[in-house]
């Protein structure tokens, strides 16, 4: 079949046409009909009409000559496109058929809420000023803790903060308070020194002063006033500490010397603040917030969105996006092309000149958003630097805390108010007035509270909130706390004032062997993902792709009252060492413990593997690894004994979602390791509704019935 008559029908093709110069080719899967993100760009006007592509081979971009693409293997990949090959089976993209028409994607009329708040939301907004200063108050209180357990090095590693700083004197305010100072000697630095970058103290901070001699009165909390060159300004809060103070040993004569380190940043709280008092001033957006307000969609509005790089989901979400007048939510599972369906909103956004606010909660999330697994040379498809790359985008990062070469590059500086999105994290959204974007679009926004994302909300016409409301909150329980701690996201807030009707969820899952994703389906999804048709078999031979080991070893207390499992240990460096013996790559292999106290257990057995490279196996608290992902992955669950105690794990809200977000990081294999009668037992004088032991006996039939389970006797006394 010549590679030419597939060029030809592409030209015809409107959807697949960059600019006047150059048509964009994208690849079908090696041996199936569903697209990759991967493309050709071919060039018909150049002197010698050729194809570029990306050469795996070299590491660099390569070009070949039309007449000569048909001998290529980028070549064969075309074929799917040709209308008179017969692929075998339907591609996901094919289903977009069913919803070809726009105008049955979205109600015709506005959504009204089921349940709106009474008072205009009044009291939520109380709710919201109240949780922020709670947020204050529990951080104050874990760094005095951290104070007194911590040496003061660790203390202001941990915290930020400067040591060995001497009295320098005192002065008063406008108002005769007074003032001490505090400078930094001459003899500790050579040179100027910006203490807010290089320490993280910050005018406005409040922070703990103690002496590094034992004198009565410290430490003692005291207001960041000011801030020159070596010399702090301090107010001190004499209320909140031990009764009478030494002030002696601020006498300039004096010899003692202090630590300064951070108590409260009281800036990102008060980011919240404004974003709270803002939308509630804003009628519009108060509204939705309340639940008051019908939310709507535009009628006829033209998207241009490109099929061809969307599956029927991905597409039916994105013009969802595109289209709603207030807000819209977008469901996506793990491994659905949640972040490639963000990239497309993005891209026809701005196509339609509009400007967009892209942000996450952290840093880490923002560059992933930006750039993914980009290299400078080689786009990540689903990024927004590929849509800067193949198009007229144009693109900026706000804030100088990226860790990323390629976007402090390529991104970090460029002009904020002049680029079509701009990247931040939600709290560094603050810096944009009101509107100015016509689209925030939060992804991760389940991991974000209603305060956090209301900071972008603030600065856009419209709100895209993009998460997976099955998998950790905002906010939840540590591992020695009773009870569970659940904050609700803005995400989650809207579905239940408004539904589905402003929400979307994306269904084919492309990370998991459907062996892995059966029971994460079935449980925290209600069978509603489908599986991509390279992934669905996917396998690291001989190896199952889903396997579980009941160990009934015994959960001991670490001295930071955390739980560990030596027995578990020790199975866990079997499996990895397995996982190693065929082949697999330590970095492609990832061990998941909820406890932190196991984790130098497990590290300790994999460092006993007679395997070169075992130490570079990730091991990790759930929490870290939400996100993340691995060709192969083994969870130690810890807890073992015969009441059924099991914490945390089976916390009713906040157990399943701890469980789904485990099971779903693995793409070829997932090894379950844990005492599966503790887990699925009910501790006594549980009630079943505040126990979700019955989730693990579900798993455990799952594993019986599929043949995964096996057991192991190491009981360790």
């Amino acid at each position: 079949m010549p590679a030419t008559d597939v060029i030809e029908t592409f030209k015809r093709n409107g959807d697949f046409i960059l600019d006047d110069e150059k048509v964009v080719l994208p690849l079908h899967e090696p041996d199936g009909a569903d697209l990759t993100g991967e493309f050709l760009i071919y060039y018909p006007d150049h002197v010698v009409p050729c194809v570029v592509y990306h050469d795996f081979s070299t590491g660099y971009l390569a070009e070949v000559a039309i007449e000569d693409l048909g001998e290529t293997y980028p070549a064969w990949r075309l074929r799917f496109w040709h209308p008179e090959f017969d692929p075998g089976t339907e591609p996901a993209y094919a289903l977009e058929a069913d919803a070809a028409d726009p105008a049955d994607i979205e109600p015709d009329e506005p959504v009204e809420s089921d349940a709106p708040l009474p008072d205009d939301g009044e009291a939520l907004l109380e709710e919201l000023r109240a949780m922020i200063a709670d947020q204050e108050t529990a951080e104050r209180e874990d760094a005095r803790r951290a104070c007194e357990r911590l040496p003061a090095a660790q203390f202001l590693a941990d915290r930020g903060g400067l040591e060995g700083l001497v009295a320098a004197g005192t002065t008063e305010d406008a108002y005769g308070q007074q003032l001490h100072r505090f400078r930094i000697p001459d003899e500790r630095l050579d040179g100027p020194v910006d203490v807010t970058e290089e320490y993280g103290i910050y005018p406005g901070s409040e922070v703990l002063v103690d002496s590094i001699e034992d004198v009565p009165g410290f430490p003692a909390e005291a207001d960041v006033v000011d801030i020159e060159g070596r010399q702090l300004e301090l107010s001190f809060h004499w209320d909140r500490g031990p009764d009478n103070p030494d002030l002696g040993v601020f006498d300039l004569e004096s010899a003692h010397q202090f630590v300064v380190g951070e108590l409260l940043n009281p800036v990102p709280h008060e980011r919240k603040r404004a974003a709270v008092s803002t939308v509630a001033c804003d009628e519009r957006k108060r509204g939705w917030l309340s639940g008051t307000a019908a939310v709507g969609f535009r009628d006829g509005f033209e998207v241009p969105l490109s099929k061809a790089r969307l599956n029927k989901f991905q597409y039916e979400a994105a013009y969802g996006a595109l289209t709603a007048d207030d807000v819209f939510c977008i469901h996506g599972p793990p491994g659905t092309g949640k972040t490639r369906t963000l990239v497309e909103v993005v891209r026809a956004a701005c196509a339609d000149g509009n400007r967009v606010l892209a942000v996450a909660h952290s840093n880490q999330a923002v560059d992933n958003l930006l750039v993914g697994d980009s290299t400078p040379d080689q786009p990540d498809p689903s990024s927004i630097h590929a849509a800067v790359e193949t198009t007229d985008l144009t693109a900026a990062r706000a804030g100088d805390r990226t860790s990323n070469d390629l976007v402090a590059e390529r991104y970090a500086g460029n002009d904020l108010y002049q680029s079509d999105v701009v990247c931040a994290t939600t709290s560094g959204a603050h810096r944009f007035g009101e509107d100015i974007f016509e689209y925030a679009i939060v992804d991760e926004a389940t991991q974000a509270t209603i305060p956090d994302t209301l900071i972008p909300a603030a600065s856009a016409q419209r709100l895209v909130l993009a998460g997976d409301h099955r998998q950790l909150p905002p906010y939840y329980a540590g591992e020695g706390e009773a009870e569970e701690a659940m904050v609700e996201s803005l995400f989650d807030h809207l579905l239940a004032l408004y539904g589905d009707d402003v929400a979307a969820t994306l269904k084919t899952q492309y990370r998991m062997h459907e062996a892995i994703a059966a029971f994460p389906n079935a449980e925290f999804y209600d069978g509603d993902l489908t599986h991509g048709q390279r992934n669905r078999t996917w396998s690291i031979a001989p190896l199952a792709p889903l396997a579980a080991v009941h160990v009934e070893g015994t959960e001991e207390r670490s001295p930071a009252n955390s739980y560990y499992n030596e027995a578990e240990a020790a199975v866990v460096g079997e499996e990895v060492a397995r996982l190693l013996d065929v082949g697999v790559t330590p970095d492609d292999v990832g061990v998941i413990t909820p406890y932190s106290g196991q984790i130098g257990k497990i590290r300790a057995a994999l460092a006993r593997l007679d395997h070169h490279g075992a130490g570079r196996v990730k091991v990790a608290t759930v929490d870290a690894f939400q996100g993340s992902e691995r060709e192969a992955i083994v969870v130690s669950f810890v807890r073992s004994n015969s009441e059924g105690h099991s914490g945390f794990l089976t916390f009713p809200n906040e157990g399943p979602r701890r469980l789904n977000v485990a099971l779903t990081r693995a793409r070829k294999r997932c090894v379950l390791v844990g005492n599966f009668d503790t887990l699925r037992t009910r501790a006594p004088g549980t009630d079943p509704e505040d126990s979700a032991a019955d989730v693990y006996q579900r798993l455990y039939e799952h594993l019986e019935e599929t043949g995964s389970l096996s057991q192991q006797e190491r009981s360790i006394e």
